[in-house]
């Protein structure tokens, strides 16, 4: 299958993305959510001259988000969320990744189980703001270094299943924290309709390129491999280190593209 391979990148670098030749961009939703309206106009002037399209946001919560506070802090956390998506609707947004590792960090001394409840009622709120823009939600797994829940493909899986009638929550892997948590990538077909959106990158975090080991193409294969096992239809996104976007976006594209197209 012929994947679009884009970048997450900001709005206002979609002009030097689509030069560069990625099929779309993928911007940060709380921070596109907390731009003044004129930035915001700008940036979405930019992405429509760029031609390119922004199917999918990440970052959904910033670090200060409270998630298991009082419910004045889920009213703040709620009315980013709706300002949030009315900006993605605007910027043609299908996809919000729910990252957030900080943001979701269970608190010391609260139960796992309490932590549960608290996260899945405030997830069936974010559904439910987003679902009349037709926008999706996928939680993201994380390390455990960057955060203490959710770590893997199945455990976002088993979240998203606690809501079945959230049509509009699913998952999306991540290449990276998949490596890891030592999680096959044949976990991906095993969540079926709830695989909305992917990352992928070198598994040392930084974008691919050619310096890295042979075996890291392998990686790349067995990972299209899997997606294509999963009969998935997404996009997928380059998300990694780089101190340079604008040089080392060729080059990972180049060989992403490659372990896709050799599949």
């Amino acid at each position: 299958m012929k994947y679009s391979i884009g970048v997450c990148a900001q709005l206002d670098r979609a002009t030097s993305v689509a030069k560069i030749g990625a099929d779309h961009i993928e911007p940060g939703f709380a921070l596109t959510a907390g731009l003044e309206e004129e930035k915001f106009r700008l940036g979405l002037s930019c992405l429509k001259d760029s031609g390119l399209t922004a199917d999918s946001m990440n970052s959904m919560l910033p670090g200060t988000a409270v998630l298991y506070g009082s419910e004045q802090d889920s009213e703040h956390v709620l009315e980013l969320v709706r300002r949030g998506m009315d900006r993605a609707a605007q910027i043609g947004c299908k996809n919000v990744v729910f990252g957030s590792g900080t943001a979701r960090n269970i608190p010391e001394g609260m139960e796992k189980s309490q932590a549960q409840n608290r996260l899945t009622a405030l997830l069936e709120r974010f559904c439910d703001i987003a679902r009349p823009y037709g926008i999706r939600i996928a939680i993201e797994p994380l390390r455990a270094f960057e955060t203490n829940y959710i770590h893997l493909v199945s455990e976002a899986n088993e979240i998203a299943a606690l809501l079945p009638h959230c049509e509009n929550l699913g998952v999306n892997p991540d290449i990276y924290h998949m490596l890891e948590g030592n999680e096959p990538f044949d976990t991906m077909g095993k969540i079926g309709d709830r695989l909305f959106h992917v990352h992928i990158c070198a598994p040392d975090r930084h974008y691919p390129r050619h310096d890295r080991p042979e075996s890291d193409v392998d990686i790349y294969r067995d990972f299209f491999r899997a997606l294509n096992a999963a009969n998935y239809q997404g996009t997928v996104s380059i998300e990694g280190i780089t101190s340079d976007m604008i040089v080392d976006l060729p080059t990972a594209l180049t060989i992403i593209r490659a372990a896709r197209d050799s599949i």
